[in-house]
């Protein structure tokens, strides 16, 4: 490959010395210093690492030779991409040795090596990169992924944020606490009375007005009785991840003090790291106010008040724990995340959940009515913060009182490991805003948290699980199981021949089918699809039927449960596609619930043929 260069963009270069390498340089107007820092401490880096429009709200950094550094890398969709390595060789403040891998196991999950060099010059700071890959393949895959775009944009990103070090101050705190408990006590005005400013100080809020354009106008109160008025006015308000916002502000009869101020909360699962930064118009400004008003001492009083004030909230210890599972891990997660399975062992014993609307998604919305053996209802509603199918669910949420007024605040991690068929899962659950009328459900939690995985033990231990790698692509595959005139090919366990097929692809639609036996005889069946997802997903409700697709008892097993809700996923990996079946008994009694179970060999022999006839079918 030719080597290249970044079009209009003198100070960055590319080019590929050899068949392995990737060699970028780029000189920055500011010291070796400076410019070393910005690559190796957090709170620099997060500010500047990444293409434009992306954030990193992880940013791990431990700079000793044989640790390592984690980034996660969140594009506007919300698709986040994560990057990781460990340091070989640290030179401060002259050079960097490190490994750089992007981890994502379905793009096989690439790794090369990284130098990089600080060269000063007259104050001004030449950096190159090298990335030495595994082979020319590797080199040349990672530059058609866009990587010179991207590290054009990164260097620019990180050249304006050098061009602003001299002008700001930076502080940064990691606090016990959840991230939505952290930025309420910053955009509430009864919580920030109470924390904000240095020792010693009070704070009159005369209004404020959380939104882009709002302002907040609040007077703070000196221990020697001097006051000082301050005028602010939000430029951006993400919940709850940033505020930016306007200072303007004086001592009474004094100079004014004008800078902008980004406050960013990162989570950090039940802790939450603040960064605040303070953007002052030149290097002369910041430095009077450092020394004039002591700034920077007043902002570390200010930050070591709020993790005080954070302290003083009643809190309640963390709950955590762990079950192992006799189920694959796609069941045990399908039993969190499908609402028919998840109403039949979410709660304590004897509790029935008569509502149970979960949306699984991030930002998706769950609301669960528990009804107690003397009927009374309790209440709960929540958030999805995090799904990562099949191994890990993070969702918030808040048990409610008769009035429907949160009793207190949970945030709470569920993990699955599989192991050897078997499923570790670990529950940590972390409390916050609690009312004195939640030391009753407090109390009983532990008790609660382990009735109800005793009954998801129960609900797991009786699902059928399927898993068979079909050497054909994805689509093709889907095509195979979604559409009649190939279901006509292969359809139905060995020795039975499809006779009809009708496919009404679609949520609420249906696939009916007749199948002839080996006997001659004639069976009729019927799949209702409730959940489509091309090419990855198919739920269905599934049952026997007679000619006129009327319900019916399974023909050779009649206490058999008269329905079964299946789960088919695909994914596709080096063109080949993964199936996996899983299903379990709908709207079944105790009694069918049983015999399901006693009959999954039979139906694993049932499945086994008939996907062997789609082997079959996909290799003609």
């Amino acid at each position: 490959m030719a080597a290249s260069t970044a079009i209009n963009n003198p100070v960055f270069t590319l080019t590929t010395p050899s068949d392995r390498e990737i060699v970028m340089t780029r000189v920055f107007d500011a010291p070796r210093r400076l410019v070393f820092e910005a690559w190796t401490k957090p709170e620099h880096v997060s500010r500047w690492w990444g293409c434009r429009s992306s954030t990193l709200p992880v940013c791990e950094i431990d700079l000793r030779v044989g640790c390592a550094w984690r980034f996660v890398l969140r594009m506007p969709e919300r698709k986040d991409h994560a990057f990781k390595g460990v340091y070989r060789e640290v030179v401060k403040p002259e050079r960097l040795v490190y490994t750089e891998c992007f981890d994502e196991p379905s793009a096989g999950s690439p790794e090369w090596l990284t130098t990089v060099t600080f060269e000063e010059h007259d104050g001004k700071t030449k950096l190159m990169i090298t990335s030495l890959h595994k082979s020319i393949q590797a080199r040349d895959e990672h530059l058609k992924a866009g990587m010179e775009a991207g590290a054009v944009q990164t260097l620019d990103r990180l050249a304006e944020h050098l061009s602003t070090r001299d002008r700001e101050i930076v502080m940064t705190r990691v606090f016990d606490a959840p991230r939505a408990v952290v930025f309420e006590m910053w955009t509430d005005p009864k919580h920030l009375v109470q924390w904000w400013g240095p020792r010693g100080f009070t704070t009159t809020i005369q209004e404020m007005d959380v939104r882009p354009g709002g302002h907040w106008r609040k007077i703070m109160h000196g221990p020697d009785g001097a006051n000082y008025p301050n005028h602010s006015v939000f430029l951006e308000v993400v919940k709850p991840e940033r505020l930016v916002f306007t200072h303007g502000g004086r001592k009474e009869g004094g100079p004014s003090v004008e800078f902008e101020q980004t406050v960013t909360f990162e989570d950090l699962d039940v802790k939450t790291r603040v960064t605040m930064r303070l953007l002052f118009p030149s290097a002369e400004e910041r430095d009077r106010v450092v020394r004039q008003f002591n700034a920077i001492e007043g902002g570390n009083q200010t930050l070591d008040r709020l993790g005080e004030r954070l302290m003083q909230m009643v809190t309640a210890p963390d709950l955590v724990i762990t079950r192992v599972f006799d189920a694959p891990r796609e069941v045990v997660f399908r039993a969190w995340t499908e609402p028919d399975r998840l109403k039949r062992w979410w709660g304590p014993k004897g509790f029935t959940n008569p509502v149970c609307e979960v949306d699984v998604r991030p930002g998706g919305a769950m609301r669960i009515h528990m009804r107690a053996p003397n009927g009374t209802i309790y209440p709960m509603t929540g958030v999805y913060r995090e799904i990562s199918e099949p191994e890990r669910l993070v969702f918030s949420g808040s048990a409610l009182d008769l009035e429907g007024n949160p009793l207190f605040e949970q945030l709470t991690t569920v993990t699955f490991e599989e192991h050897g068929g078997k499923t570790k899962l670990t529950v940590h659950s972390s409390f916050s805003k609690v009312t004195p009328q939640a030391a009753p459900h407090l109390a009983g939690a532990e008790m609660g948290w382990n009735m109800s995985l005793d009954r998801l033990a129960k609900e797991t231990g009786s699902g059928l699980f399927i898993k068979r790698v079909f050497d054909a692509p994805r689509d093709l595959v889907w095509k195979a199981v979604t559409e009649a005139e190939c279901l006509m090919h292969w359809w139905g366990p060995k020795g039975f021949i499809p006779m009809t097929c009708e496919v009404d692809l679609r949520p609420g639609g249906t696939f009916r089918y007749s199948l002839r036996a080996p006997d001659g005889s004639v069976m009729w069946g019927k799949w209702m699809y409730r959940e489509i997802v091309a090419p990855e997903l198919l739920v269905s409700v599934t049952s026997m039927t007679d000619e006129a697709g009327n319900p019916m008892r399974h023909p050779m097993a009649a206490n058999m449960p008269a329905e079964v809700l299946y789960a088919m996923k695909f994914s596709e990996h080096d063109g080949k596609t993964t199936m996996t079946i899983s299903g379990v008994p709908f709207n079944a009694t105790e009694e069918e619930r049983k015999a399901f179970e006693a009959g999954r060999d039979f139906m694993e022999q049932g499945f086994d043929g008939t996907l062997s006839k789609l082997v079959a079918y996909l290799v003609s």
